[in-house]
């Protein structure tokens, strides 16, 4: 009986390792699937931006761009942080913003167009100040946030009785001076916001050591800071908002297309 048991688990052994020899296909095993390594949208961040950075092709195309008004924009891991950022736990902060600026925004405009700036220069008074006329910050003042250095060499004023850096329009036609100088220096406008930034002189020496003209690039070499790239990389993720406000989730009638 125990023999006869034996014999009965052995043949069956056999059968199920024919049957699945036969079943096997007769070329190598598909290998596993690659992993896949596209950009994962955070559940947090609203649902109209979770579809825009859904689709890569729409977040970066221009609106049938005017390069005189705007910039062909960067679509890295950097930018993507914040325009999540922004349209998640920041995005009060965003709006808030985006109302300040309403008042400011048609006289940016004005003279950026009249000088040959892109409008999506706008945003780096987001950045600086919130669009104060009146901010102050660590030896800057104003919607620009210049220092007395820097406003003096666009030809503003600064003394005890006058601080022309608090002056809106006059101030935005020094940045708008400053952006083509900046420019003329780099030519490229992500450079130039790092310039705005840190300041040119060192934008140069990390740009001639590190024999590259892409601002991210230097970013992850080492010879511009973390600050300063993340600078830019909020300059960018802004631009992409304040072109696309209702796709991003806010309101395009209440805080004004970026035009």
């Amino acid at each position: 009986m125990r023999y006869t048991v034996v014999v009965l688990i052995t043949l069956s052994a056999a059968l199920l390792s024919a049957c699945a020899f036969v079943g096997a296909p007769d070329s190598a095993p598909e290998p596993a699937p690659k992993k896949q390594t596209s950009y994962v949208v955070p559940p947090a961040m609203h649902a109209a931006a979770r579809g825009m950075l859904a689709m890569k092709p729409v977040l970066i195309v221009q609106p049938s761009v005017d390069h005189r008004r705007h910039l062909v924009l960067r679509d890295t891991a950097e930018v993507r942080k914040f325009v999540n950022s922004y349209t998640s736990d920041t995005r009060a902060f965003v709006s808030e913003t985006l109302d300040d600026r309403a008042k400011y925004l048609p006289m940016i405009f004005q003279v950026f167009d009249r000088e040959g700036i892109p409008r999506d220069l706008a945003n780096i008074a987001f950045i600086e100040s919130r669009y104060n006329p009146l901010a102050n910050g660590a030896g800057t003042v104003g919607m620009w946030q210049f220092t007395t250095a820097t406003a003096r060499s666009l030809g503003l004023e600064v003394s005890l009785w006058n601080d022309e850096r608090k002056n809106p329009v006059k101030s935005t036609e020094a940045a708008a001076k400053y952006f083509k100088r900046l420019y003329s220096q780099f030519d490229d406008w992500f450079l130039v916001a790092a310039a705005y930034n840190l300041g040119p002189a060192k934008i140069e020496a990390a740009i001639d050591k590190g024999e590259s003209l892409d601002v991210f690039q230097l970013g992850r070499k080492g010879l511009i800071c973390r600050d300063v790239i993340n600078f830019v990389a909020k300059f960018i993720a802004l631009s992409m908002i304040t072109r696309n406000l209702d796709v991003y989730g806010f309101s395009a009638d209440r805080h004004q297309y970026a035009g």
